[in-house]
């Protein structure tokens, strides 16, 4: 085995050790927060009986638990996607829809009252619907966490053959040094307000080359970011 091999080697058993330290460690903050809640009211039960827990309590435990189970899923849909990338097995599930109504559709779903959209692209695409959605899910929650409840405009247009999709925060922006890095597989933001593996943006990349398309950011300390998705139509 020569050198190259031997490094490639050593670089892929780091980058598996690197994997599943940040897996373990994230899979962990949901999990201990659902046993944490489990226990509680497993407790309270045993002293006061079921009858005693109110309709509030109840709510909140469901909304709480809904959240971290919510979260664990994300997580694992981010590990497997990472794995059939590695195994060459990511594939696509090519579809014909309206962009305008998925976009409509779409938002509607997010219901962030801060979004603005300027919609106009009444005309047929051949994607993967269920691979779109997530790209543009992981773009608006990044927009929503880094942009500080800042005005989010979502705009749409066709051009030629392209399709360009915009996604524009106007909070602190993203400096230089993170920009040339954010597309790298366990890269985060701000890791105070960073939840998951880092994988979002680089499994988005990949989704979006696989449609022949390119993600372009721009970014400027103090004025916000714009996530731009540049996909052929068909």
């Amino acid at each position: 085995m020569d050198y190259t091999s031997i490094k490639k080697l050593y670089e892929s058993l780091a980058l598996k050790n690197e994997f599943i330290c940040v897996a373990s460690h994230e899979l962990k903050t949901p999990l201990t927060s659902l046993m944490l809640q489990v226990e509680m009211v497993k407790r309270f039960m045993d002293h006061h009986g079921a009858d005693a827990i109110s309709p509030v309590k109840v709510k909140s435990l469901i909304n709480r638990t809904h959240q971290d189970v919510l979260r664990l899923s994300r997580l694992v849909d981010d590990m497997l996607d990472i794995s059939r990338i590695n195994s060459g097995k990511f594939t696509m599930n090519y579809e014909y829809f309206n962009l305008d109504e998925f976009m409509d559709d779409f938002l509607d779903k997010v219901a962030y009252s801060q979004i603005r959209k300027k919609i106009n692209a009444p005309i047929l695409v051949k994607w993967d619907k269920f691979r779109i959605e997530q790209v543009m899910l992981n773009l608006l929650n990044n927009a929503i966490r880094y942009g500080e409840e800042s005005q989010i405009d979502v705009e749409v247009s066709v051009e030629d053959n392209l399709a360009f999709i915009t996604i524009r925060d106007y909070g602190p922006g993203i400096p230089m040094e993170m920009q040339k890095k954010i597309f790298e597989r366990f890269e985060r933001g701000d890791i105070s307000k960073s939840e998951g593996l880092g994988l979002g943006l680089y499994i988005s990349q990949e989704i979006i080359q696989h449609h022949k398309g390119k993600i372009l950011l721009e970014s400027e300390i103090g004025k916000g970011t714009s996530f731009v998705l540049q996909i052929p139509l068909t």
